[in-house]
């Protein structure tokens, strides 16, 4: 829930990059906001489940928390449409917003990877983990 600023300030940056059209699929954007916010209120113990869980509520975090990944690629790929359609003009923006797509996809490729109960487990508290 607090990447939603972050995700409104990167549409908006698309959307100026782009010459002010508006941003590829406004509505997708804001059912991707609305079903991030749901998922993300729901799971807000995803990031505990190492602690003494049963198997069952582990499964439970593990597929909830790679569901969320399917809005927010869904944002990502608009966004990335956005720039792909209209013309795009280089400016320190675009730089920006490059390299915020790119940093957020690496996380969320850390985050699949980490979703996983067993990799979780492997791998907590290790440099993967904090770095």
């Amino acid at each position: 829930v607090l990447i939603l600023p972050g995700f409104g300030v990167i549409s908006s940056s698309v959307t100026f990059i782009c010459g002010g059209e508006e941003v590829f699929s406004k509505t997708t954007m804001v059912y991707c906001m609305l079903s991030i916010t749901l998922m993300g209120c729901v799971l807000y113990g995803h990031h505990q489940y190492t602690v003494v869980l049963y198997l069952d509520t582990r499964q439970y975090f593990m597929s909830s928390t790679m569901i969320i990944s399917i809005p927010t690629a869904i944002k990502v790929l608009s966004w990335l449409m956005g720039m792909l359609v209209a013309p795009v003009y280089k400016q320190p923006t675009l730089y920006w917003v490059v390299g915020f797509i790119c940093l957020f996809t690496m996380g969320g490729v850390t985050g699949i990877i980490l979703s996983n109960t067993s990799v979780n487990i492997l791998l907590h508290d290790t440099y993967f983990t904090t770095s």
